[in-house]
């Protein structure tokens, strides 16, 4: 008996790994070898109404009322351009209206700020923190660009360093888009990109100058892995596959051995 008991624990050991392998093939993550899993198919964060900043008092004015919809974040992701070269940062926020324009009252640029920590790839002095920013000016306007929390002493300023492309959406969900190549921001394919999070801004009083107060923001969020894919294959039917590939196998390797016992013990 021995012997064929190994023979069908390998039997029922190739089944299983035959099924894994189906799981694999069907599963949603794809990740990249030595990186922990992270969700693709869900946005990195979503905002509620625990986070949202509805009142506030600024050094340079005094803004008060509720949460402006056009900057009230519902989520915030990343996803890569087909190419694999581009990052597109993405915020959906409750409504952006018909316009950029006009700004809510007292604000002198609307900001649009999607942050992050790139620990294997630090850039300028040695920073691990960047940024994708999308700046709403009085005229309109729309600057997108990218760059790095800079720390000096106990003062940490966001410093743009390059000026990106990107689109801005209307209505009801509309989206903020920030297109950043990944040379900018040190993020080959295999980074993990962690504590992800993201916030709105009113520049009180006058752009460029005034003071930033934050509107709206969560808790960091969900890592995001450079070059992982959410699949389109559909999911549920992969435990399916995955059993069926099991239990034929398993079934074949019993029926070698059951009819030998049966022969046994008619046979006395």
């Amino acid at each position: 008996m021995k012997p064929r008991m190994r023979c069908v624990r390998r039997a029922i050991l190739v089944a299983i790994s035959s099924g894994a392998l189906v799981v694999a093939a069907a599963g949603v993550l794809r990740p990249v070898p030595g990186f922990a899993a992270t969700d693709p198919c869900s946005p990195l964060f979503t905002v509620d109404e625990t986070n949202d900043f509805d009142t506030y008092t600024a050094g340079e004015g005094v803004i008060t009322g509720p949460l402006p919809a056009q900057l009230d974040i519902l989520s915030g992701d990343m996803k890569l351009t087909s190419d694999g070269q581009t990052l597109l940062v993405l915020f959906t926020l409750a409504d952006l209206g018909t316009s950029t324009i006009p700004l809510p009252t007292g604000s002198g640029e609307d900001d649009y700020r999607f942050v992050w920590t790139n620990s294997a790839h630090p850039g300028l002095n040695g920073s691990t923190t960047y940024f994708a920013l999308a700046a709403v000016e009085p005229d309109g306007s729309v600057i997108y660009s990218d760059g790095q929390a800079i720390t000096v002493a106990t003062t940490t300023r966001f410093e743009p360093l390059n000026v990106d492309t990107g689109s801005f959406g209307t209505g009801p969900n509309g989206v903020v888009e920030i297109d950043v190549p990944l040379t900018n921001i040190n993020a080959p394919s295999g980074t993990l990109l962690t504590s992800t999070t993201g916030e709105t801004d009113i520049r009180n009083g006058t752009a460029l100058t005034g003071l930033l107060t934050i509107e709206d923001g969560p808790e960091p969020g969900s890592d995001f892995l450079v070059g992982q894919t959410c699949a389109t294959t559909a999911v549920p039917e992969a435990p399916v596959t995955s059993a069926l590939v099991i239990g034929g196998a398993v079934a074949v390797a019993l029926a070698a051995l059951l009819p030998r016992h049966r022969r046994r013990v008619t046979s006395r």
